[in-house]
């Protein structure tokens, strides 16, 4: 879902930064620290705001398409019906993620738990480092 770059408010002080994204189910009784996601391989590496924002949809998307989707919102369940409420989470995830910040987002697909951590890192930062994220956009 394409959107102008001033779309909520987007700023530019991402440059210099990309994110790491992984897709984690039922992570309730181990969670993982941020320093050790950036351990492990991510599922894939996106390098801009629109990238971050579509991965998650994407993934939002998948879940939704096989049962009813809810996502955390002012520290409540929310369920997530239709595509308006899928673009209003759209431009929220890009604005977080053009202020170079990283956005972490848990979706209740019954009967599991999905959580989605899309990490911003800088290039020092990067065990892996940036020589995928051309290629792995989503």
């Amino acid at each position: 879902m394409p959107m102008p770059s001033s779309f909520f408010g987007a700023s530019s002080t991402w440059r210099g930064k990309h994110w790491h994204a992984y897709m984690v189910l039922d992570s309730v009784d181990d969670p993982v620290s941020r320093w050790r996601r950036l351990q492990r391989e991510p599922d894939t590496v996106l390098d801009n705001p629109f990238a971050v924002a579509e991965w998650i949809e994407q993934r939002m998307l998948n879940l939704g398409a096989r049962r009813a989707v809810s996502a955390v919102a002012d520290h409540e369940w929310v369920e997530i019906k239709d595509a308006e409420d899928l673009a209003h989470l759209y431009g929220e995830h890009m604005l977080i993620a053009s202020r170079g910040d990283s956005v972490y987002v848990d979706v209740y697909h019954p009967p599991r738990r999905v959580e989605l951590f899309v990490e911003a890192v800088s290039r020092r930062q990067c065990e892996h480092h940036m020589t995928t994220a051309s290629t792995q956009g989503g």
